[in-house]
């Protein structure tokens, strides 16, 4: 079809214009013009913005990270901090004393630690302990993480 159309066949559809077009092609005019349809606006519910009591907003999916050996689970809050947002029951960070929405603002004396530096420690050699230190509330703890 393409050389059909490169040989011959498309300087003349073009010379027959919309309209002769349309005829050849069996369409009338009129059934080829576009109307316009009306339609009702579409309504969505307002967006309410989340309780006072809701969990503290967290960054990105991908700041976001777990031990699985510690059975600890950290995200990055809207502010920068990192969060326990998951807890294994039993696990080495629930017997430690960490609690849900403890924030961790030091490793090993290390103040405003990133998520990749707590994973890196927590994944160290087996046998050893990080020193946490939270902040729950207006309590300022220091725990002792064994892994």
């Amino acid at each position: 079809m393409k050389h059909m159309l490169s040989r011959g066949l498309l300087p003349d559809l073009l010379r027959l214009g919309r309209a002769g077009l349309l005829t050849v092609l069996g369409l009338s005019t009129a059934a080829a013009t576009a109307v316009p349809v009306s339609q009702p606006p579409i309504s969505q519910p307002p967006i309410s913005p989340p309780p006072a009591s809701a969990a503290p907003a967290l960054a990105a999916p991908d700041m976001a990270g777990t031990d699985i050996v510690t059975g600890l689970t950290l995200a990055v809050n809207a502010t920068g901090q990192l969060v326990v947002t998951a807890l294994e029951d039993g696990g080495a960070a629930q017997q430690a004393g960490l609690q849900l929405g403890d924030r961790i603002v030091a490793v090993n004396g290390q103040a405003h630690p990133a998520l990749s530096t707590v994973l890196l420690l927590l994944g160290g050699p087996a046998q050893g302990q990080v020193e946490l230190s939270v902040q729950r509330g207006n309590e300022a703890l220091l725990l002792s993480l064994p892994f």
